[in-house]
């Protein structure tokens, strides 16, 4: 508890002092605010204008937002991530009590946890679809384990924080891409199914519908994200020793 403890105030350091990871824990916070405040005086503008209404759009609106939550936690677990391995610290972990896979432990699990929490921070605040209480908690725990996701592919593929930046733009085609999900023909949509952010937009549609394929989304999309987490943290393990 203690080595958890001293984790959580260095990264709180490095936070405070990175304006990028300040990004990563705002972005999604003022995104939902502009849902809540700013999405309503733009349906009436379309409305109004263009007799155009976006409330068929509400789930995929909010799914893009809820996708900004993992990809930004995962973008700033990343960055710490490059930060001690380039600063030698994962070599120092390793031959300590608490070990790299220790430290990887903390890293991860920390990430889902936020990931978790700020996903009904965003929720609440956009207050834009009503989510079933069981389905919320069940996306909530789909859509945090994108985060590790995000983090371990900035680990794995970037030798700095440019190049992880340069690389996190290209991730974030995949927060958008499952948006298309909402305008496809069904028979295409499985196109997409290899990307991670598939499952949990489709859940979420399903969950929103009261269909009965919400569970096998869910159970999918927690197969292949463990799947990706898996073969991604292998990666990481064995390209640091």
């Amino acid at each position: 508890m203690m080595r958890i403890n001293q984790f959580a105030k260095t990264d709180l350091q490095l936070i405070r002092r990175d304006g990028i990871l300040l990004v990563g824990v705002f972005a999604p916070i003022i995104l939902a605010l502009f849902i809540r405040f700013l999405l309503p005086v733009l349906e009436k503008w379309l409305k109004e204008n263009y007799s155009f209404s976006l409330e068929g759009y509400h789930v995929s609106i909010l799914a893009m937002a809820f996708l900004t939550v993992p990809s930004m936690l995962g973008m700033m677990a990343g960055f710490l991530l490059l930060d001690d391995r380039d600063e030698g610290m994962l070599a120092y972990y390793a031959v300590t009590p608490m070990r790299k896979s220790g430290y990887m432990r903390y890293r991860i699990g920390s990430t889902l946890v936020l990931t978790f929490l700020l996903f009904f921070a965003v929720h609440l605040l956009a207050d834009l679809v009503e989510l079933p209480v069981i389905a919320g908690v069940l996306l909530a725990l789909l859509f945090a384990l994108e985060a590790p996701i995000f983090a371990l592919m900035l680990a794995n593929f970037a030798n700095n924080k440019v190049e992880g930046l340069a690389l996190n733009k290209v991730l974030s085609v995949s927060v958008t891409l499952p948006l298309l999900l909402f305008f496809m023909p069904e028979s295409f949509q499985w196109i997409l199914a290899i990307l991670p952010t598939f499952w949990p937009v489709m859940a979420m549609a399903a969950g929103m519908d009261g269909a009965g394929s919400f569970a096998f989304f869910l159970i999918g999309g927690v197969a292949v994200h463990t799947l990706y987490i898996g073969v991604l943290y292998r990666m990481f393990i064995n390209k640091t020793e």
